[in-house]
Formats: C-alpha cells, structure tokens, sequence
C-alpha cells in the first residue's frame, strides 16, 4: 500500500479524516492499511493546525464527512465545505509559483444510474477528478484519455518521487500529460501530449512544433523508435536530437512539420518506444489541408498619352481569393512612372472567396512608352502575383493644329444660288 511504500522511502503521511457527523469510513482506504504507523491517523483539525503551521506531511489524504463530500448532501454543502477547508490550502506556498504542491479532487461515484465508473450513464461512465498543482501544463487542460483510479495512486506515488508502486497502479497508465515536462518525476513523457498545427495550404510545410520527451525516472532509457503513425502519416515529419537512449534527468527534442497533399482534415500520431514503464509514450498530431488560390484581373493595365509630369486618371485590378483559406497579404510595390492611387480595398489578409482592389496611377517622367509593375506577395500559391504597366508620355510643347485663314467672308449672295468657293488650310 501507498503508505507504507512512503515509510520505506522515508516519507512522511497524515490521514485527515472528518469524524463529526456522517463519518463514512470505507471511504477512506488509510484506515484499513497493515503496516502503517497508525499515529499517522490523525483528523481534519489536525490538518488546519499543520496547514497553519507550515508543517504538512509529503503525503496526506483528507476525508470529509458523508455530507460534505455530496454524499448525503448536496454540492452547495459540498463546494461550501471545499472554500472552508481546502481553499486555505491552495492560497498556501505550497501551490503559488514554486511551491510543489499536487491536490488532487476526486470523486469514487459519477451522477448515473448504478452510481460506479463502469455502470454510470449520465458522465459516460466517467468520475470527475480535479488536480491542482503549479506544475499543470495549462490553465483548464483537460484530458481526453480515459484514466481509472489506479492512474490517480500512480500519479501520487510519482508526484512523491516513489519508483515503487502499490499494486495494479504500477501498470496503469500515467497521467504525465497534465504537466509540463520534466516536472513529473518517475515516468518519461511527452510534453505537449497534442500538437495542433492548424490549417496549412496544401503542398507546403508548416513552421515546426517541438515536442519534449522527458526520462523523469532515476536510470537512463533506451529508445527503439520514435515513429509517426496513423491514417494521414504521410502528412507529418519529425526530427530529434534523442539518440538511442535518454539519461536519467535528461529532455531531448522532437520537431515536428505539417505538409498536407489534400484538402481536409488530417490526423496522426507521434510514438515513442522506450525502456520506460508506460512505454510507449504518444502525442496526437492534428492539421488541416487548405488550398489558397488568388487572381488577378486583368493582369495588365494599359493607360492613354499623359503629358509629362501630369497625372492620369486611375485604373483598377481585382484580386479575388477562390481558396478555401483566408490568405496574409505581406506586401504590395509597384515600379516605374507609376504610383498606387489610394483608392484601392486590399488590406493585409483576404478571405475566402473575397475580392478587393488595387488602384494604379500613370505619371510620366519622360516621352515615349514606359513599362513597370505592380507586386503583390501573399501566403497564397503562386506567389507574387503581378500586374504589368504601360503607358506613353508626350511633350507639352508639341504644336497644336491650326486653320488659315481663321475667317471667311463670302458678301452677298442670292437666295438658293451657289457662291464661289474659299479655300481653308488645315496645318
């Protein structure tokens, strides 16, 4: 049993059990334990003393009365209970930043019909468990793998350093993914335990996500593989700085890329196969192909003679994304005697299925046909896109047409009779 494995390696326990009121003793397994220091069975007063004083045991385990536990009561008596007597304990040092403190609140019944983990309806055949511990990976994580009350003894028996455990919580699984690495000691895991890569255009690779593997157990552990696995393996790559064993105390690094063939969701799994007890270890890999395809029209914008030194009219182009992602938009330059109008709606991303616009002025700075371009660099496919420029530039001093003589005066004439004609010169 638990404690005496702690007496043997020198740790201290307390049982803190409520004894007023519905005191429901097979609930609380430290009773019925051989071998065990019995001075060690103390009571909930004893605990807010200790607390007070500073002076709690490596180990303890609180029992409250069948009432305040939601046995026989309601969870308002029960969360009431809980502020009273257990929140003091979570303001502790023991629990602020580096403190090394572990609670964990757990249930032995779930709300369904048949009130055990198996025969339960209402949570799914689940019981909920709550741990606390400045160690926790994230703020709210929650696992999505199914854990037993075997896991919960062996995650206490590795939260106190023990390489010994009580009966079948030596082969349950470890519930390592609730902490960042290195901070559970006894197991070797992965940290983090899910990797989401998000969506990703297809054909091109992600940005890497690292992966910790950590040995927290007191002897070096070979590794035989580390491999990814799954439907959609394909998809994923990694890279590590393991080698074929990992020492005592010691992390290595797995880096992880996302480079989809296809649209759609896309799945996998990292595995590691290790030496260690628990072996393997595992961390789900998620993405999600996307494709991001953009054009322009029209892709050439052609504008009439412009004097020198005089600005056009503008003309426009229309990128529009047909991808199913929405893309960034890095940058737009343009080049030559040309200049962007303001008068355009592209921003810095573009969503799927949307269009804007780009607007171009023309602004010669000498005669004859000037060219340039306007760039568009985006996270789409093809990328840059561009749009061509022409236009011509003409002199202002170029003669104007004009007629001689400037008037024409034909005199008299009859009524329905043809004058003589006048010439005029067009020059």
């Amino acid at each position: 049993n638990i404690a005496s494995l702690l007496q043997a390696a020198g740790k201290t326990w307390k049982d803190y059990p409520e004894t007023s009121g519905n005191y429901i003793v097979r609930h609380d397994p430290l009773q019925y334990m051989t071998n065990i220091n019995k001075a060690n069975l103390t009571s909930l007063s004893q605990f807010k003393t200790d607390l007070s004083n500073h002076a709690l045991p490596n180990f303890f385990w609180i029992e409250p009365n069948g009432c305040d536990s939601a046995h026989d009561c309601g969870l308002s008596t029960a969360d009431s209970w809980l502020q009273t007597n257990i929140d003091p304990l979570v303001q502790s040092t023991y629990f602020q930043p580096g403190g090394d403190g572990l609670l964990i609140i757990v249930f032995d019944e779930n709300s369904g019909s048949g009130g055990t983990m198996t025969t339960g309806t209402t949570d799914g055949g689940q019981v909920e468990c709550v741990i606390v511990s400045p160690f926790i990976v994230s703020a709210g994580f929650k696992s999505t793998t199914r854990h037993y009350h075997e896991s919960v003894l062996r995650l206490m028996e590795q939260g106190l350093g023990l390489t010994a455990f009580a009966g079948s919580s030596a082969s349950a699984n470890n519930m390592s993914e609730f902490f960042g690495a290195g901070t559970l000691p006894g197991v070797v895991s992965l940290s983090p335990t899910t990797v989401p890569f998000g969506s990703v255009t297809v054909g091109t690779t992600s940005a890497a996500q690292a992966v910790t593997l950590h040995n927290g157990t007191t002897s070096s552990a070979s590794i035989s593989s580390i491999a990814i696995s799954g439907t959609n393996a394909s998809a994923f790559a990694q890279t590590h700085t393991c080698g074929s064993s990992l020492a005592a105390g010691a992390s290595c690094t797995i880096s992880l890329t996302f480079k989809p063939a296809a649209t759609g969701p896309a799945a996998a799994t990292l595995t590691v196969a290790d030496s260690a007890t628990g072996s393997p270890q595992s961390a789900a890999l998620t993405g999600a192909g996307v494709t991001s395809t953009v054009s322009l029209s029209p892709t050439s914008l052609t504008f009439a003679n412009q004097t020198v030194g005089t600005t056009s009219a503008a003309q426009f182009s229309t990128l529009t994304n047909s991808g199913t992602t929405t893309i960034t938009i890095s940058s737009f330059t343009i080049s030559g005697d040309f200049a962007f109008a303001g008068l355009g709606t592209c921003g810095t991303s573009l969503a799927a299925g949307t269009s804007c616009t780009t607007s171009v002025n023309f602004k010669p700075t000498a005669t004859g046909t000037r060219t340039g371009s306007v760039t568009i660099t985006d996270s789409a496919t093809g990328s840059p896109q561009t749009i061509s420029l022409t236009g011509s530039g003409v002199s202002s001093s170029t003669p104007a047409a004009s007629l001689s003589p400037a008037s024409l005066s034909f005199g008299n004439q009859t009524v329905g009779a043809s004058s003589a004609a006048q010439s005029i010169t067009l020059s």
